[in-house]
């Protein structure tokens, strides 16, 4: 399973236990009213490779996967202004940045905090076109470390390798 989308099922947990109303869906997906949390891939940053972690038993490496938290947040207070939707907004973004990393040691990840911060109007996507939606979103980015390994096409690792050797190949160019 994809550690993001594990990720997802816990967040949905942790917030519902934590009494937090906000559904929690795995992205990428179109927001139109807010008051949730969308976890995906982040299709910006994309993946690297850990320098540090490089072959060790059948793993052959280490890919850290971006991934980002974007979380909606409306205060339902009558009259709230811009600082109560923030306010609601960063104390949910600690809660998810809390559960993220409880998360972590349960499912035996490796997860780095990489940055986060407020989105502008202009990136709200789907909630911009519902103009009677007012609130903060902000966006938490962080790595998952995810082992590199040589599998079959059954997901099973492989045991036997290919070597040069075994391949034929013709070095003769033609003019």
């Amino acid at each position: 399973m994809i550690e993001s989308y594990s990720l997802h099922k816990f967040l949905a947990k942790h917030l519902e236990l934590r009494g937090w109303p906000f559904p929690v869906h795995y992205g990428p997906t179109r927001v139109k009213s807010g008051n949730c949390v969308v976890i995906e891939r982040n299709r910006n940053s994309g993946d690297t490779l850990d320098p540090n972690k490089t072959g060790e038993g059948d793993r052959l490496a280490v890919r850290l996967m971006g991934c980002a938290a974007t979380v909606y947040a409306a205060s339902g207070h009558k009259g709230a202004h811009l600082g109560d939707h923030e306010t609601l907004c960063e104390d949910l973004v600690d809660s998810v940045h809390s559960g993220i990393l409880l998360w972590a040691p349960q499912a035996k990840a490796r997860v780095t905090i990489t940055g986060g911060r407020p989105l502008r109007a202009d990136e709200l996507g789907y909630l911009t076109e519902n103009p009677n939606w007012v609130g903060a979103a902000y966006q938490l980015t962080f790595a998952i470390g995810r082992g590199v390994f040589d599998h079959d096409s059954k997901g099973r690792i492989a045991k036997r390798y290919a070597k040069i050797s075994d391949v034929e190949t013709d070095v003769t160019a033609e003019n």
